[in-house]
Parts: structure tokens; C-alpha cells; sequence
């Protein structure tokens, strides 16, 4: 079985530009970080 790749911090660009394209399933650490649920989260 192959690895999914993993990418960090990915900006509109690179998703459109690169994942996207690829046709492959990935991994988005950090993909929604700013989102106010989870901000709040880490501040408990």
C-alpha cells in the first residue's frame, strides 16, 4: 500500500497548483488552524 502524502500548512495556491492536480488523496496538517473552534480549543 502506498503512503499518502502529508502536507503542512498548504495555501490556496499550492492546493489548487499541486494536490489538486495530482488525482491522489493527501493529508492536510494545519489546513484549518484559524478556524475559531479550534483557536478556541487550544486555548482551554
Amino acid at each position: 500500500m502506498a503512503a499518502v502524502a502529508e502536507y503542512f500548512d498548504v495555501d490556496k495556491s499550492q492546493f489548487w497548483q499541486q494536490i489538486i492536480p495530482s488525482h491522489q488523496p493527501a493529508i492536510l496538517r494545519q489546513a484549518v488552524k484559524h478556524w475559531p473552534s479550534v483557536v478556541a480549543a487550544g486555548k482551554s
